[in-house]
């Protein structure tokens, strides 16, 4: 997620861009993301699709549970170039303190499995949660 460290006011809207690092090695042709929040904290406002996989898959925004779910693919060639996946809009809802918050990806679990897949394969590499401190 960039940015993965951020400082932002109660009240405040803030985006999280899931970022897919694809590469002529590690081509991607569906990925999925699970997210999960303090929903004390956060609320999700709105997902937006990245570009890069044109399939849509699964979009969800679940504010009770602290829930994002989006999953997306192409039926084309697989994508070898760093893209987005896509674009969350958080508000902040109420401090943290200096302690801060995670929204950080789900368990690595099916059902909701963080992943990026090639050709039926899980070529999931590093997963990068975000760190805000609301105040």
């Amino acid at each position: 997620m960039e940015p993965n460290t951020n400082t932002v006011s109660v009240g405040q809207q803030f985006r999280l861009r899931i970022a897919v690092q694809a590469g002529e090695s590690n081509s991607v042709d569906t990925a999925q993301v699970y997210l999960v929040f303090d929903p004390d904290k956060f609320t999700a406002e709105s997902l937006t699709a990245g570009d890069a996989l044109d399939v849509p898959l699964q979009s969800r925004l679940d504010n009770d549970l602290g829930r994002v779910d989006y999953a997306a693919g192409t039926l084309g060639n697989p994508i070898t170039a760093p893209f987005t996946l896509a674009v969350v809009t958080f508000r902040a809802l109420a401090a943290t303190g200096l302690q801060g918050s995670y929204i950080t990806f789900a368990a690595l679990q099916s059902p909701r499995q963080t992943k990026a897949v090639a050709g039926g394969a899980n070529i999931t590499g590093n997963l990068t949660a975000a760190y805000l401190v609301v105040r």
